[in-house]
């Protein structure tokens, strides 16, 4: 800040007379010691305005010593705001990826007891209709060794008839010999040969019926056992079927449980994958979040601290330009 030129003191007058130069030597001198004073008042001036300057310097700079430590707080602050948030993320999506892969463990542990009990049920059904066939199976042998003891009777009679056949020839074989020679025949005292031919008629045609009875009786068992038989293949042959039905049904849950087992692994491969992808954006976006804040705060800073020293440099220039005139302006007067 420059001061306003005093005015010029008056020439000094060369004169004989030794009043004169006195009189302007004292006016001189009291405008120089008047001008002197100001420059002494100015220079206080400066000296207090740049003591002022300098407290308001020291000021400014406290506060914005202060300012920059607020801002450092507040970004370490939101830094580990973003680090704990950050924290809270990943182990919120380990802690998911955790309570999937037990759900998955869950309902494959639920869908093996499942088909387990389900196997279970079929293999005791099995069990109880292979017991009843083979409790139907055991009357069945039953009832045909019975067929067979009944048959040793019939067997008998056979032999029975064969015999009677065999009499009845020889029988009619002798009245044909009596016909054709009539020869004496001894006969009998209660029957004559034609009362004998009867009775053998009789009893053959008895034999006859009683033998067409065995017949049809034999026949009936045979068709019963062929019948028996036939109720056996069939239900071997549904056995059978069963079992190759049981078969194709374990096969089938071990294959829906290998399919399940391949689909969990992955849909957990494909989970932990995503869920990893997501922690490593996470961590480059705070690496990136990180390294923003603090270019951030370094350029600031680096602004700052350019511009404080540059208002401190031209404030030092300022001053000392206007000490130098004041200095030069009081050289000036005093010579």
């Amino acid at each position: 800040m420059n001061s306003p030129i005093s005015p010029k003191s008056p020439k000094r007058q060369l004169t004989l007379g030794p009043a004169t130069p006195i009189q302007d030597w004292e006016v001189e001198r009291a405008t120089l010691l008047k001008n002197y004073k100001e420059s002494q008042e100015k220079a206080e001036r400066l000296e207090k305005l740049l003591q002022e300057e300098q407290t308001t310097f020291e000021k400014n700079t406290s506060s914005l010593l202060r300012e920059v430590k607020l801002k450092e707080n507040y970004l370490e602050k939101k830094l580990k705001d973003v680090e704990e948030s950050l924290m809270d993320q990943i182990l919120d999506l380990q802690q998911k990826l955790v309570d999937e892969r037990t759900e998955h463990q869950e309902q494959i542990e639920s869908l093996k007891a499942k088909h387990e009990q389900a196997l279970e049920i079929e293999d005791k059904k099995y069990q109880r209709r292979l017991l009843g066939l083979q409790e139907r199976l055991n009357a069945k042998d039953k009832d045909y060794a019975e067929l067979l003891e009944k048959m040793i009777p019939d067997e008998e009679k056979d032999e029975l008839i064969l015999s009677l056949k065999l009499k009845l020839a020889e029988a009619e074989e002798k009245v044909s010999r009596v016909t054709t020679n009539q020869a004496p025949v001894h006969q009998d005292k209660t029957s004559t040969p034609e009362e004998v031919v009867e009775d053998l008629e009789v009893r053959y045609q008895s034999s006859q019926e009683r033998l067409s009875t065995a017949e049809s009786t034999l026949l009936k068992y045979q068709e019963r056992e062929k019948e028996y038989i036939d109720r056996i293949n069939e239900l071997e042959k549904r056995t059978q079927q069963y079992k190759k039905r049981l078969d194709q049904a374990q096969t089938g849950h071990d294959a829906q449980i290998h399919e399940l087992a391949e689909k969990f692994m992955s849909e957990a491969k494909q989970s932990e994958m995503s869920h990893q992808a997501r922690i490593q954006n996470l961590q480059s976006e705070h690496a990136d979040i990180l390294r923003e804040l603090r270019d951030r705060h370094q350029t600031e800073k680096e602004v700052w601290s350019i511009e404080n020293q540059a208002a401190i440099d031209e404030l030092r220039r300022v001053l000392i330009l206007e000490k130098k005139e004041e200095v030069e302006k009081h050289v000036y007067w005093v010579k």
